[in-house]
């Protein structure tokens, strides 16, 4: 009965799924500076100009200032954790490399560089 115990454990826990949480850069390289001019603002571009540049669907997220105070609530909606997945469909969702980008943007301090 211990062994069968034993197995069914080992089971469970060689199944457990490894998922990378908002936040959790321990397993993005974040050794490069990100640039907010170079890579984070044509990010925003990109994805969100058509929708939130005008502020006519918040958050407005046409400038820095606007894009910085929203950081957590992008990444969330880019990741899908958030209340909608953003961009929605049928537009091309953002890529895990962009968003881990995004991500260590937040994490070097969300630098306007």
């Amino acid at each position: 009965m211990r062994f069968f115990t034993l197995f069914i454990v080992f089971l469970f826990v060689s199944c457990s799924k490894d998922e990378m949480k908002i936040g959790d850069t321990a397993n993005i390289d974040c050794t490069d500076t990100i640039s907010f001019q170079n890579e984070i603002y044509p990010l925003i571009q990109n994805s969100c100009f058509s929708c939130h540049e005008d502020g006519s669907i918040a958050p407005k997220i046409s400038d820095y200032g606007n894009i910085s105070s929203n950081a957590s609530t992008i990444l969330s909606s880019f990741s899908g954790e958030g209340i909608q997945k953003m961009p929605p469909p049928p537009n091309e969702a953002v890529n895990d490399s962009l968003i881990k980008k995004f991500s260590c943007w937040i994490e070097q301090g969300k630098l306007n560089n």
